[in-house]
């Protein structure tokens, strides 16, 4: 038997950091939302633990950028400033790996011209960049065709292709630069030049320019979607898997039927407005019963598998272990990781004294097939390849394996023209909303500006529909509306 719940304004389906961010900004200005979530726990990928040898761990995102004013916005609001931790100086400086051997990433401008990582033919044309009067092509360009007609071949294979593994686990000549670094492509549009428009760009914002922090928090990043839930409270309901969408008319006006199995049985949730904030493909099949050409576009979206193997080992087993955040490997080494983060020297605390914590990243776009291996053999190919660029000996004191199938979303060649169809599918189901990181931005930050965004969006649908004329809702708001945390 199914029991029908009370009405909300908005069901949110979905409690990873998208659909919590959505649903705070909604709480916060007084909107009656209630988050379904499948799984016993909330945040999805996004999850830090302590573990009984006293490591700390990520099973995703080891650190939060506050490249937009939100991110800090609403840290301080949930009260986590008190808990954040910033990046350690010393480890400040990043590698790439050319010849089996850790290069140094250069920082400064001045580091450019003597870095071994590039010829000086690449390093000579990089710099003649702003002269560079190449058009770009007509429709999508990749992320590799853009870089080589901006900086040359050679800066595809040694700076931009182990960055992109790093940040999509993706492949620069099957990512669209539109999509995958809109910012970047911008400044070629609006100044015809990658290095000019950055110039241009500082100048504009001149000392008020905010310090970009690289951050976490002492207990992990999971500390983030932890504390939204603990705000949103009794509105997110866990082990909630949703089986079914339906759309019925009631009063002379279209609500959501949004029937659950839950820990207490079959249950249906009633809202006015429904927000799918699951996985593409999930997402896909939830609302293929109300538009099958939409959840067609969802399911083609593709992900990246990506295994995390983390290795706790004693300090004085490391004999090349420099200072620094890490490592990330070029394709071109043929090396079995993508990269390397030395998570310890990141953040305090990572783990027990003279211990090491390494974070190695396998898999991706590049080698999709790994995830398939053993624990044991994922283990031995990463020690291998730590003997050559860290001076591993010895087997590691702690192991821990983690895969994610479908990892990182990919904003293929063709991206945008994708999402303008689902956009146009979604336009006839009024009430019907999509967060997620395969749309606008894979990052947390992304999410977080884009989940606040859509609250505001909702808000503004709603006023609209129940009080036309006025400008607030049922129920008194906050004085924090969610356009504060909008870009």
């Amino acid at each position: 038997m199914t029991t029908v719940q009370q009405d909300s304004q908005v069901i949110v389906v979905g409690a990873g950091i998208s659909g919590l961010a959505t649903a705070y900004a909604l709480a916060r200005v007084g909107c009656r939302v209630l988050v379904l979530e499948q799984s016993p726990r909330v945040g999805g990928f996004i999850r830090s633990e302590r573990t009984p040898e006293g490591y700390l761990i990520e099973h995703g995102p080891n650190s939060l950028l506050n490249l937009n004013p939100d991110v800090d916005h609403l840290c301080g609001e949930l009260g986590l400033d008190r808990e954040r931790v910033i990046q350690q100086s010393s480890s400040r400086r990043r590698y790439l790996v050319k010849a089996r051997t850790l290069v140094p990433v250069p920082s400064r401008a001045c580091q450019f011209p003597l870095t071994p990582l590039w010829s000086l033919k690449a390093k000579l044309r990089a710099l003649a960049e702003p002269f560079v009067f190449a058009a770009p092509p007509e429709g999508d360009e990749s992320v590799g065709s853009f870089v080589r007609r901006r900086f040359g071949p050679e800066m595809v294979d040694y700076a931009v292709e182990p960055f992109v593994a790093g940040i999509f686990a993706g492949d620069p000549e099957q990512l669209s630069m539109a999509s995958s670094f809109p910012q970047v492509a911008a400044l070629e549009r609006a100044s015809g030049s990658v290095v000019g428009g950055l110039i241009a760009s500082r100048l504009r914002r001149g000392r008020s320019r905010r310090p970009v922090q690289v951050f976490s928090f002492r207990g992990g990043v999971g500390r983030l979607p932890e504390t939204l839930y603990s705000h949103l409270g009794d509105r997110v309901i866990t082990e909630a898997r949703v089986v079914e969408v339906r759309r019925e008319g009631r009063d002379g006006a279209v609500r959501f039927a949004v029937h659950a199995e839950t820990r207490d049985g079959a249950r249906a949730f009633i809202a006015d407005r429904l927000v799918v904030a699951s996985p593409a493909d999930v997402a896909g099949r939830l609302l293929f019963p109300l538009s099958p050409p939409l959840a067609d576009e969802l399911e083609q979206i593709p992900y990246a598998p990506v295994g995390l193997v983390h290795l706790g080992v004693a300090r004085s087993a490391l004999s090349r272990f420099p200072d620094g955040a890490g490592c990330l490997v070029p394709k071109r080494e043929r090396l079995p990781i993508l990269g390397s983060l030395w998570s310890s020297n990141v953040y305090p605390e990572r783990a027990p004294e003279g211990r090491v914590l390494l974070t190695n990243y396998v898999g991706g776009v590049r080698d999709s097939d790994v995830l398939k291996w053993s624990d044991d053999e994922l283990v031995a190919l990463v020690v291998d390849a730590l003997r050559d660029l860290v001076g591993l000996s010895g087997r590691p004191e702690f192991v821990r394996v983690l895969r994610h199938p479908r990892a990182i979303p990919q904003y293929l060649l063709g991206h945008r023209a994708r999402v303008a169809k689902i956009d146009h599918w979604l336009a006839p189901l009024s009430g019907v909303y999509l967060a997620g990181n395969y749309l606008h931005g894979v990052s947390v930050r992304d999410c977080l500006t884009q989940g606040a965004a859509l609250a505001d969006r909702i808000v503004g649908d709603i006023k609209r529909v129940e009080n036309p004329g006025s400008a607030s809702l049922s129920t008194p708001p906050s004085p924090v509306s969610a356009m504060q945390y909008s870009s």
